[in-house]
């Protein structure tokens, strides 16, 4: 029952500024999201981490409304399907950093399908990888932000693996 509290908690955009001016978290941005955090924080990258199995990249008119309107604003979609079910390769972690550690491509929004999970485990691989932080210190964070382990073991299992855990 408490992860549902926790899920509830987190709906909505879940955003949050990770590194404000360069790296930025949320659940899958609405097109009117998009525009907003275009003009008030300069996103540039948009890191889609939703496999084409997701809700929300499923719906015919939900996903091409959200590509045009970061296509019109000028944002650029990368898009790196990933499971929140299985654990993240060394490879995929590999792809997801050398995206956020792109300057030119800052400031980057990185997103999923509830903004807890993918992007919870990118923003604490760029926490422990690149700002040399503890990895417990990372997974306190993401479980603030609405990471949960239920019904995710293995991938939890995963990130704990990343981190050196």
């Amino acid at each position: 029952m408490f992860w549902i509290l926790k899920y509830l908690r987190t709906a909505g955009d879940n955003f949050h500024a990770v590194v404000p001016g360069r790296l930025y978290r949320s659940a899958t941005p609405t097109p009117s999201r998009l525009r907003r955090w275009r003009k008030q924080y300069g996103i540039q990258t948009w890191l889609d981490l939703r496999l084409p199995s997701d809700s929300t990249y499923r719906d015919p008119e939900w996903f091409p409304a959200q590509c045009a309107a970061a296509r019109d604003v000028g944002i650029t979609r990368i898009s790196l399907p990933m499971s929140d079910r299985t654990p993240t390769s060394e490879e995929q972690a590999r792809l997801i950093l050398d995206v956020l550690t792109d300057r030119p491509k800052h400031p980057i929004l990185v997103a999923c399908q509830g903004g807890r999970h993918r992007a919870g485990q990118a923003v604490a691989l760029y926490r422990v990888r690149v700002q040399g932080w503890p990895p417990q210190r990372a997974i306190a964070e993401a479980e603030r932000h609405g990471y949960y382990d239920h019904g995710h073991r293995e991938f939890g299992a995963g990130l704990r693996r990343l981190l050196g855990l």
